[in-house]
């Protein structure tokens, strides 16, 4: 309410306001507390309007008529008495309205000032600015009864009634701040529940709306609540534009705990979002925003740097996160156990030690650990052990750890698990689970522990002890969850023994089809599928129509890309696709209803990542399908923008290289790649680590073979003298081409008549340490073929004349 200019009629409404203010909460009050007797004796709407406007329009005449202001020259104690009076007259005309809330159909009295005349006179004493002050201020009949009608909504735990009743009304009532407050917590409530849907964010910007239009302000602890739902829903532009507009919704000045708020939702986007630049985007934002603290003379705290610390770890940037450590120390910020266990998992996961590391925990590398660390402290030294394969100190830590009275974890006793199965020692992993029930904190087997020993198994392909080890857990009732059906559904699908790649996706959609509730395929799942699918079809395997159709995700920002081959248009496969199998009842042959198969699932993948990208290119690399697998690899580039990586390349070169209308494209695929590894990167590129797709052995093995098969020969001289290409003395670890890659680049050296080339490849093929049994078959070839063309070679020589002879082998060398 504004100031008036009078002081006496500023006061005398003051009164009048707070007291009509005063008595509308306690008739509300009275209305909860006696919601049976309001419900029995309904007063009617006018009558409640009439005396509303009967009490303020006599309070403000009787103030008006007293101000010394409008001509009245009443003593002051007059006045009072005058106030006294009318005073007197409103409470009787309250005790009046209340005796009518609870009366029994009793005709309603006449309304005060019922002549025209003397209502028209009374609105022309007080001004129409002053009005409206004072209907903002003084809740309406209407927006009691919604305001009731909400609260008891939310009593009740109907959230989804009063959230009806909020929209509904909202656009034309002003609410108080008790009720935005209440809507909010209840929006949080649900959201933290896992509650995200469109309904929740329309709900939410509906909330702000109210909260600007209407100034109803919010203070900065609500306003870090509005600011966390927009993260959690994913709407971080919204949260920023929120952010800059702050004065709009909150009363009070930004803290560093608000900033913190906008800092924790750029790390949540940096954590979710694959491909450098959409990190690189937020990174920069983060960056920005802890900066401006220093414009706005606020110091950051230990929670600001470490957000940054963590986002820095996120993108593997060393050398950065020091600086921050550096800045922090510069700044006299104290580091917690947060920031000790976030220099931990920087320094196990990149298997690197930042400089300063050392000062911010003494004991950073003392496996006996320092006063004050906690459960998460050793938990991550231990993980960090289990990383180097250094089983001893883990123990030692574990012993430490015990020793201060900090019992392990679930998490504890699962690395300690991983890390035997890593060295091969079974019988102690299996030690480690049998110590777990004897914990003290009642802990118990799960699955996750039995995870690495089924799938150290599998790998070995020794089947039967999987299965052994995956009955045992089931008999001590442990169910089998996602996890273990990935890992048994790999064992089908990349054993070269044991090689069933149709079982491998009845065990998933089995898993889909009675849990699809409660927990749906995750990412990893999702991507050994799209393997299964691949092999299936690559061997044209029979398609069970009975398979659970997976479901695609709504919100899917992928979607507007995907190659989804229909039932009712399948003409894409069938240019794509050979004519191979029998069809099935679709009219689709079992190699489509697999890349059918194989999409479906790639689009039920929320954010898919670089795995799932390569598994589907492969996919289709093995379906036969180059077709389809350009189609994706454009979308892929255009709408996603992606950081591509030599797997990428290599899987998009396997479907194309080998069918001879597509290697021209092939070709120009790889020059790409050359052209991306030769050409100097930018400054934020070398601070970001970026891995540039430089071609690698499979790179080349594909590009030789594929031009060999095209009769491109020039191209395998050009591949075989390139300086990208790895040679085995290079490294401790050689790698070297296929056999067979050997055999087409000494033919084609021969067919071009190029002795020195021949020589070039021989030796290097010779030079090879060992040769897999595989290979046999085309080292007996390779030498067979150099014998001859060395003894025709000499021959030839030796019926020429010496000019001759140095001729050819100008001619050849040149």
């Amino acid at each position: 309410m504004v100031h008036w200019r009078c002081r006496h009629l500023h006061s005398f409404a003051t009164q009048h306001v707070n007291y009509h203010m005063l008595q509308q909460w306690r008739l509300l009050l009275l209305q909860i507390a006696e919601p049976h007797r309001s419900a029995r004796f309904p007063v009617p709407s006018f009558i409640l309007r009439s005396q509303q406007q009967q009490q303020q329009q006599q309070g403000q005449r009787r103030a008006f008529s007293m101000c010394s202001c409008r001509g009245n020259k009443r003593s002051a104690s007059t006045q009072q008495q005058q106030y006294q009076h009318h005073h007197n007259h409103n409470h009787h005309n309250h005790q009046l309205s209340r005796t009518l809330t609870f009366a029994s159909a009793a005709s309603p009295s006449p309304p005060y000032h019922s002549d025209p005349e003397m209502k028209r006179a009374t609105k022309r004493k007080i001004p129409a600015h002053i009005a409206n002050k004072i209907d903002k201020v003084i809740l309406s009949p209407e927006a009691m009864a919604s305001a009731m009608t909400i609260l008891s909504h939310l009593e009740a735990g109907q959230n989804e009634l009063a959230w009806d009743a909020f929209e509904c009304m909202a656009r034309n009532t002003s609410f108080s701040r008790t009720i935005v407050q209440r809507l909010l917590g209840c929006l949080r409530a649900d959201i933290r529940q896992g509650a995200k849907s469109p309904v929740q964010s329309r709900r939410l910007m509906l909330l702000l709306h109210h909260v600007k239009s209407n100034r109803v302000y919010l203070d900065e602890n609500e306003f870090r609540v509005v600011l966390e739902l927009l993260d959690r829903l994913d709407l971080v532009e919204r949260a920023e534009a929120t952010f800059k507009t702050m004065a709009s919704y909150c009363n009070q000045p930004a803290t560093i705990r608000t900033y913190n708020k906008l800092a924790a939702a750029y790390l949540r986007r940096i954590k979710a979002l694959d491909g450098q630049q959409r990190h690189s985007r937020y990174m920069d934002k983060l960056h920005t925003l802890v900066r401006s603290l220093e414009e706005k003379g606020i110091a950051p705290d230990v929670l600001t740097f470490n957000i940054l610390l963590t986002a820095r770890g996120q993108l593997r940037q060393v050398k950065e996160a020091e600086a921050i450590f550096d800045w922090m120390e510069r700044a006299g910020v104290a580091p917690n156990n947060r920031t000790v266990n976030i220099a931990l998992d920087l320094y196990g996961k990149l298997g690197v030690e930042c400089g300063l590391m050392h000062a911010i925990s003494p004991a950073f590398r003392d496996s006996s650990g320092a006063e004050g660390d906690d459960v998460v402290t050793f938990a991550t030294r231990i993980r960090n052990a289990v990383y180097r394969r250094d089983m001893e100190s883990a123990e030692r830590t574990l012993k430490a750890m015990v020793e201060r009275g900090i019992y392990p974890n679930e998490y504890v006793y699962a690395h300690l698990v991983l890390g035997y199965v890593q060295n091969g020692d079974i019988s102690k992993a299996r030690t480690v689970i049998k110590l777990i029930n004897k914990s003290p904190d009642d802990l118990k087997p799960t699955a996750y522990l039995y995870g690495p020993i089924i799938q150290f198994y599998a790998r070995a392909h020794d089947y039967k002890k999987a299965y052994s080890v995956l009955s045992e857990m089931l008999d001590q009732g442990i169910p089998a969850n996602l996890t273990i059906y990935t890992i048994l559904a790999s064992m089908f699908t990349d054993s070269p023994i044991f090689e069933e790649p149709t079982q491998a996706i009845h065990i998933l959609r089995s898993f889909y089809r009675h849990a699809s509730s409660n927990e749906p395929l995750d990412q990893a799942a999702l991507t050994v599928l799209i393997q299964s699918h691949g092999v299936a079809g690559a061997r044209d395997l029979d398609f069970d129509l009975s398979w659970t159709p997976l479901e695609c995700k709504d919100d899917v920002h992928h979607h507007q890309h995907s190659t989804i081959i229909h039932e009712e248009d399948n003409s894409t496969c069938h240019n794509s696709a050979h004519e191979d199998g029998d069809t099935t009842p679709l009219g689709l042959s079992r190699r489509e209803l697999h890349a059918r198969a194989a999409q479906e699932s790639y689009n039920a993948i929320s954010h898919p990542d670089d795995l799932a990208y390569t598994a589907m290119l492969a996919a289709y690399a093995r379906l036969k399908m180059p077709e389809e697998a350009w189609r994706f690899w454009t979308s892929m580039k255009t709408n996603l923008k992606l950081d591509l990586h030599t797997f990428h390349y290599n899987a998009l070169i396997m479907g194309l290289v080998y069918d001879e209308a597509w290697y021209k494209t092939a070709r120009e695929v790889f020059d790409e790649m050359v052209t991306a590894a030769t050409t100097p990167s930018p400054e934020s590129d070398r601070l970001s680590n970026t891995n540039k797709p430089v071609p690698d052995i499979a790179t080349f093995d594909m590009m030789i073979e594929g031009a060999y098969s095209s009769g491109d020969l020039d191209s395998i001289r050009h591949y075989w003298r390139m300086s990208l290409r790895p040679k085995p003395n290079e490294t401790a670890d050689p790698p070297s081409l296929l056999a067979r890659s050997y055999y087409f680049a000494l033919q084609t050296m021969i067919a071009t008549n190029d002795p020195k080339g021949v020589d070039e490849v021989y030796d290097e093929f010779k030079s090879l340490p060992s040769l897999p049994a595989s290979a046999t078959l085309w080292a007996h070839k390779i030498h067979d073929i150099y014998r001859n063309w060395n003894v025709q070679y000499e021959g030839i020589q030796s019926r020429l004349p010496m000019n001759c002879i140095l001729w050819v082998r100008r001619e050849s060398w040149s």
